[in-house]
């Protein structure tokens, strides 16, 4: 898949943009989000969908309209989407913070990059890593073999919002998918 118009807040962006029409579960993220979670993660996200979908719109008239009314409602959003998964466990160490949608966090992630534009390369940093990292038990987790095309997406849209055109274009080869 490539990345479309994905979320373009990392490397100190103050936008972010998403390609809608994607026709799955996660309807209104983008082709670059093109995650297969566990079903109890998909129950998960569809009973959050209304929110998380408004966050992303809001996202989206926040870029094309940037006003500090759009911003204190991103801020409004992002309370909202982080309530979704607000629920922690204290353990010995302290407390964890139970994630159970990968899709809902990487919403998080963009919705702070938008907030808070002078740490977006941090958020954007988080969120590219929580997008390609994956875990095999052969390699454990990071940055494995199944991770390459979600870094190529990544690497994709990079090459098209700074060179106008695909990576695999700008490379001479065909897609690694």
């Amino acid at each position: 898949m490539h990345a479309g118009l994905l979320l373009t807040c990392w490397l100190g962006f103050r936008q972010v943009g998403l390609a809608r029409g994607v026709l799955t579960y996660w309807v209104t993220t983008t082709n670059f989000m093109g995650f297969h979670p566990i079903p109890r993660f998909r129950a998960y996200l569809g009973a959050n969908k209304q929110v998380v979908d408004e966050a992303v719109r809001q996202m989206q008239r926040s870029i094309e309209h940037p006003t500090q009314e759009a911003a204190d409602l991103v801020q409004a959003w992002l309370s909202d989407v982080r309530a979704i998964q607000n629920t922690y466990r204290h353990q010995a160490w302290g407390p964890v913070r139970i994630i159970h949608s990968t899709e809902v966090l990487l919403i998080e992630y963009a919705l702070s990059c938008l907030r808070q534009p002078t740490a977006s390369a941090d958020w954007g940093y988080h969120l590219a890593r929580q997008y390609a990292e994956r875990y095999d038990p052969r390699y454990g987790t990071g940055l494995i073999p199944e991770s390459a095309p979600l870094v190529e997406d990544i690497a994709d849209f990079w090459c098209q919002y700074h060179l106008g055109k695909p990576l695999r274009e700008w490379l001479g080869t065909p897609s690694l998918q």
